[in-house]
């Protein structure tokens, strides 16, 4: 159906300020309210007190008169719904590249159901658009993808603030989506204070439909529970991510999500399975086969807890760390009982060998996103909680003498798992696997443990820690050009150059080497930027340095989205020794 919302030309000399017109146009659709996008010819609005049949096409002429873009092009391009055709290319970009990478808010057959029908809200739609702009290569956007994703984000939280916030505003499932979505949107643009109000805002709308209790969806349809417990779900995962830093706790408290964990019975009336059951399990009751998604579930839940413990120092225990009774200990329990209850290989946790296909029992590669992420953040939760800066920090606070055995072994696991997080890491990008954002921080987690022990080493030949260091950076360097703020944590990596004394008082297991001295005050600042996820995706800095390390021309770099778009990666996991084309 030929879309009429916007004018193809408007004839006229002037030349008004892009972003105020764009600004006012939104503000037309935010009156609009809950307009059927579909009937894209004709709405009803109530001007008077009588009720018009007016053209959408007059309508907005009316309130823009004949201004034009500098362009020359249309002044509403981006700012309402394109054709049928060019949603469905915008759902293949987004089933392919952002579902499942870690979020799900609905089902994929569903979804596409409710867009034939065209039964979806069109701030949602809108919000869709600017999500999918930052990948897609469809010609509809003409190349301008991040005008797309500006002026789609910018209309579409117009309507989704005036529906909210009206009189008779209210909540619904399409609401708390598209909020989730607004907020993941401005924080990766660096935009962290927006982000955070709308992740707040999100949360908040969540508990308003009581998306996390259990009982409230005893009468809601198959259906609607799936949608409702895959966004609930969603939501909790973006805000334990997001949160990752010294000021951030996240809103959402375990203790209050009784909902059941994402399953194959989704939905289902007869299978109970709440988070408590996997974070404080009871020994001798078994536990059924856990979803992958369930899996991410329990390490955001677990990283919760170790960035409260090792970052925020909250804890309720009084216990050394090297106690049986202590949170320390109750975390690492929770680690380990995360391999038991993975859906992988015993090769998944082999350090001896490289990360690969081999590890996952199911290798269907619509899954694969989410038994990639549990393991990531199963391997970030251990260099984490076993950082020897922060168990350093923590022991020099606390005026506690530690055990040389206690440090060797946690500096050995923290180093450990950093190799394995790279062994990962370097996998994705080898089979140019879609990159969840979150995969940046992560690489930046690692990279500085390697390069840690490569200053501690004080060699002049390249160690295997140099080594491992330029893989993290290679990743992200080599990302898809749109992840902007990948660059931005190279930067971090790149600058990241500690002496060999400093990074020997580190990760020496002697606790009486001390790093906290007052010339070391600029370094440890910045090593504990290292561990705020929002300090590295800040807009505010730099995405080049001025003086780099020669890089290595690695063969894993991405062109951009549009090579995993145009790859034909089958529905599988590669086998050993295949690539993409």
């Amino acid at each position: 159906m030929k879309d009429k919302v916007c004018a193809d030309r408007v004839t006229s000399t002037t030349q008004p300020d892009n972003t105020n017109l764009a600004a006012r146009i939104a503000m037309i659709e935010s009156r609009l309210g809950m307009v059927d996008w579909g009937a894209n010819e004709y709405v009803i609005v109530n001007l008077r007190p009588q009720r018009y049949h007016v053209s959408l096409h007059q309508l907005l002429l009316a309130e823009i008169g004949s201004e034009v873009f500098t362009d020359g092009r249309r002044s509403s391009t981006f700012t309402c719904i394109p054709e049928l055709e060019t949603l469905r290319s915008a759902a293949d970009t987004y089933f392919r590249l952002c579902h499942n990478h870690p979020y799900v808010y609905f089902e994929e057959s569903e979804f596409r159901e409710k867009l034939e029908e065209r039964c979806l809200p069109t701030y949602f739609l809108l919000t869709f658009l600017a999500i999918v702009a930052r990948y897609s290569n469809d010609p509809y956007f003409q190349d301008r993808n991040a005008l797309a994703m500006e002026r789609f984000a910018g209309a579409a939280w117009n309507q989704i603030s005036g529906y909210i916030f009206s009189n008779d505003g209210g909540a619904d499932i399409e609401t708390v989506q598209a909020t989730s979505m607004m907020a993941m949107n401005d924080f990766l643009l660096g935009r962290h204070q927006s982000a955070w109000v709308k992740i707040g805002l999100c949360v908040r709308l969540a508990q308003t439909l009581r998306l996390g209790e259990q009982s409230a969806y005893d009468e809601w349809p198959d259906k609607k529970r799936r949608e409702g417990c895959m966004t609930f779900w969603s939501v909790y995962l973006l805000d334990k991510l997001v949160s990752v830093g010294r000021h951030r706790p996240p809103t959402i408290l375990d203790a209050d999500c009784t909902v059941s964990l994402p399953s194959s019975y989704f939905g289902s009336r007869k299978f109970y399975l709440p988070l408590s059951a996997i974070t404080q399990p009871v020994e001798g009751v078994e536990m059924p086969e856990l979803d992958d998604f369930a899996l991410t579930i329990l390490m955001a839940s677990t990283l919760g807890r170790t960035i409260r413990y090792c970052l925020q120092h909250v804890s309720n225990s009084s216990y050394a760390l090297w106690d049986s009774r202590s949170e320390f200990s109750n975390i690492h329990g929770t680690l380990l009982n995360f391999e038991t209850f993975s859906n992988s290989h015993s090769e998944a946790f082999d350090v001896t060998v490289d990360f690969g296909p081999s590890a996952a029992r199911n290798a269907d590669f619509a899954g694969c996103g989410h038994f990639l992420f549990a393991h990531v953040l199963y391997h970030l939760n251990h260099c984490i909680l076993h950082h020897p800066f922060l168990l350093k920090y923590r022991f020099q606070a606390s005026k506690t003498r530690a055990p040389c055995t206690f440090m060797r072994e946690a500096i050995s696991r923290n180093k450990e798992h950093a190799d394995r997080l790279v062994s990962i890491l370097k996998f994705l990008q080898s089979q140019r696997l879609p990159l969840p954002s979150f995969y940046g921080f992560c690489a930046v987690i690692a990279g500085v443990i390697q390069c840690l022990h490569s200053a501690a080493t004080s060699s002049d030949t390249v160690s295997p820690e140099g080594y491992l260091f330029q893989i993290c950076l290679d990743f992200l360097e080599h990302a898809p050009q749109q992840y902007v703020h990948f660059r931005r944590m190279s930067v971090v990596l790149r600058t990241f150059q500690p002496s060999s004394a400093y990074a020997n008082a580190i990760v020496s297991p002697i606790t009486s080497q001390n790093c906290f001295t007052t010339q070391n005050e600029d370094m440890n600042e910045f090593l504990w930027n290292t561990f705020d996820y929002g300090w590295l995706c800040d807009a505010k800095r730099p995405s080049t340095v001025e003086d780099p390390f020669p890089g290595s021309g690695s063969e894993f770099g991405y062109r951009g989205w549009e090579s995993l778009l145009g790859a034909d990666v089958g529905g599988l996991l590669m086998p050993e020794g295949a690539a993409l084309p």
